[in-house]
């Protein structure tokens, strides 16, 4: 599922929780001390429907201080999410220009002084010595 359709879903939800228990209008410490926790609770809902792959961007909101909003948190995430298709794209597509190179290969050598294979005349030891 793509982080968009995630915190879509969670986001109909808090909407739907907003309505059964409105948040207080007043202006005072406590209000806002409220409105804060709601919005941590709703990040750390946010957090933990995803996956292993975004414990980075996770770890750096989490020790933001104090915490972003949801949204910015979704848009942090959201980026990572994006930068991972393009590169992906990116990784899929530039393969294509290039020709792909087997390293493990070996060429077929045949030595015309042992009539061995795996090496030849210019690099025979028994020919030319040992390395020291």
């Amino acid at each position: 599922m793509s982080v968009a359709i995630h915190f879509t879903k969670l986001k109909k939800l808090w909407d739907e929780l907003s309505v059964l228990k409105p948040l207080p209008t007043c202006e005072c410490e406590a209000s806002r001390a409220f409105i804060e926790r709601e919005n941590e609770e709703n990040i750390m809902q946010f957090l933990m429907g995803l996956n292993d792959s975004y414990d980075h961007v996770k770890n750096q909101i989490l020790i933001m201080d104090p915490l972003p909003s949801v949204n910015k948190a979704y848009s942090m995430v959201l980026q990572v999410e994006k930068q991972r298709q393009v590169n992906g794209q990116f990784n899929n597509e530039g393969g294509k220009n290039f020709k792909k190179r087997d390293f493990n290969r070996r060429e077929e050598r045949h030595c015309d002084f042992c009539k061995n294979s795996g090496h030849i005349k210019d690099t025979n030891f028994n020919l030319h010595g040992y390395p020291n």
